[in-house]
């Protein structure tokens, strides 16, 4: 099963800076933390596929979310939230990566999780994740021995009935909208049911809610 991810060496810095905002009746949200750890390929019991045609695991980028919802005290506060949405802003570390159209230089993953029935509390969590495919992609086939090697940068902004109630990079150098300098690539950002993870640790981030349009923008 997986396991939670832990401050160890192979994560993102967590210098922080964090925007606090107020939400619908007055709730505050917080975003805690953004760490970035590999995990490998999950095995399962069961057989599937050509025989004798057996893999090596390989290991994925999971970015994790940490944060924490207080609803305003009160005997009509709400315990959960139908919708919340954090909006994912991953920069790979690949210096020799340039656009095609553009030129710019940088891969900026895109990407979003939208959450349902959010439970009220700290230290809630949600998680997105890099393919080992795209990582390869990205990085000419030779992705970063880590993954604090992997990423440059990383940002997440979360809204609820589209207004930004929460930001969080990894740097404090980083300023709200430092994205807007390089050209957006969608698609290579996975929601946890998206990946072979899905199964695993359900109760310990937040449930996703249905939809349609998968994690792209």
């Amino acid at each position: 099963m997986m396991k939670p991810l832990l401050p160890v060496v192979v994560l993102v810095s967590l210098s922080v800076a964090a925007l606090n905002a107020q939400i619908a009746g007055g709730d505050a949200i917080e975003v805690t933390g953004i760490n970035a750890d590999y995990a490998t390929t999950p095995e399962f019991n069961f057989k599937y596929g050509p025989k004798g045609k057996a893999a090596k695991n390989r290991d994925w980028l999971e970015i994790e979310t940490t944060f924490n919802w207080q609803p305003k005290p009160g005997p009509n506060a709400p315990k959960y939230l139908d919708e919340l949405t954090f909006n994912y802003y991953v920069l790979l570390n690949n210096p020799n990566y340039r656009d095609a159209n553009t030129g710019a230089q940088g891969a900026l993953l895109v990407g979003r999780s939208v959450l349902t029935a959010v439970s009220a509390g700290k230290g809630l969590h949600t998680v997105i994740y890099v393919s080992p495919r795209t990582l390869d992609r990205f990085f000419d086939g030779k992705p970063p021995a880590s993954a604090s090697g992997a990423v440059k940068e990383a940002s997440v902004v979360v809204t609820r009935q589209g207004q930004v109630v929460a930001y969080y990079t990894t740097s404090g150098k980083a300023q709200q909208n430092w994205w807007n300098t390089f050209p957006p690539i969608q698609g290579y950002l996975l929601n946890k049911n998206e990946t072979p993870f899905a199964p695993l640790a359900w109760d310990y981030y937040e449930p996703l809610k249905a939809s349609p349009s998968g994690s792209g923008f």
